[in-house]
């Protein structure tokens, strides 16, 4: 398999880039393994039919299925992120406007590992951003990364109890958003429709709660180093407690300047068809610019955990 890395003027390694055009040509297994260590995997243009690309993902990860308004019939671990009218009442999932600042794990802690993004039919702008730590942790001094190993984070999704008073993207329609809650309120890496460890027990009993204390440097089940750091849902930065830390405003406005702000460590990706982004879901945080609602757009996003054979331990990871 061949692969360069993705860098930025300082030589940071924000991601991979694939090289084959073929996702059947690649090792599901080498990828989630340069997905954990580099945050982000990246194919251009691929030739790959759906049907094979959907099998590829379920040999890439444990995928359980949503069973919601926006899954594509044919192939339903694939979620249609599309301004196209899938009934009569319902759009696609996040299918207009802007998406600000996001990870899939919010509110499920025990959720999906991975999310997979496919340009199936694209347009110009409507770029996706992504913000990864796993390089800025390792440019930080030794006494930051200690300090930010003892932080919590205190995340609601109450806007007027978090830092920035901004919702991190538009409120889905109230049945929609029951819908998707229902999904959330039942991930469960053991119900996944390709789950094939053999003692379940393994697993912790899994968390929907849509206020909760988890870790900022998350222990991440490949071993990987970097920050969980949804900051738009984040009440503060707390101790092992949840009482806020003397000095947290400054800590909370310093790690999101050098992290998302300076622009150091963001990707962009311009979707062309066939492009696939994969994304670490414990260490990067992801956006998109919004969509011209006149112009055809759809990705095929999946999520998923890495599987048993890939991790190092089976304890909570946030």
């Amino acid at each position: 398999m061949k692969y360069e890395s993705i860098v930025n003027e300082q030589k940071d390694v924000l991601g991979i880039r694939i090289l084959e055009s073929d996702v059947a040509d690649t090792d599901p297994d080498e990828i989630a393994k340069l997905l954990a260590e580099f945050g982000l995997v990246v194919f251009k243009k691929v030739i790959t039919p759906l049907e094979v690309y959907h099998s590829w993902q379920l040999s890439l990860g444990y995928h359980q299925l949503g069973d919601i308004w926006c899954n594509d019939r044919e192939f339903p671990i694939f979620y249609l992120v599309t301004h196209r009218q899938l009934t009569e009442f319902d759009e696609g999932l996040f299918g207009h406007g802007e998406l600000d600042w996001h990870c899939n794990i919010l509110f499920t802690p025990d959720g999906e590992e991975i999310v997979g993004l496919y340009g199936k039919q694209c347009q110009k702008g409507a770029d996706t951003i992504i913000s990864n730590s796993i390089p800025l942790w390792k440019n930080l001094s030794p006494e930051k990364q200690s300090l930010y190993s003892s932080l919590k984070l205190k995340i609601t999704n109450l806007i007027d109890q978090t830092y920035e008073k901004k919702a991190a993207h538009y409120s889905l329609p109230t049945d929609n958003l029951k819908d998707f809650d229902r999904k959330r309120s039942k991930l469960d890496i053991t119900k996944a429709i390709n789950f094939e460890a053999k003692n379940a027990n393994l697993y912790l009993p899994p968390r929907f709660t849509k206020q909760h204390l988890v870790r900022l440097t998350p222990s991440h089940p490949r071993g990987t180093r970097g920050l969980y750091f949804p900051h738009l849902n984040l009440v503060c930065l707390a101790d092992g407690d949840g009482n806020p830390i003397e000095n947290h405003q400054a800590e909370y406005q310093e790690i999101k300047r050098n992290y998302v702000d300076s622009g150091r460590y963001l990707y962009r990706h311009t979707w062309e068809t066939g492009d696939i982004v994969l994304m670490d879901q414990l260490t990067t945080i992801h956006k998109r610019e919004p969509i011209d609602p006149s112009v055809p757009r759809e990705l095929l996003r999946t999520a998923c955990w890495y599987k048993t054979n890939l991790r190092q331990h089976f304890k909570r990871s946030i």
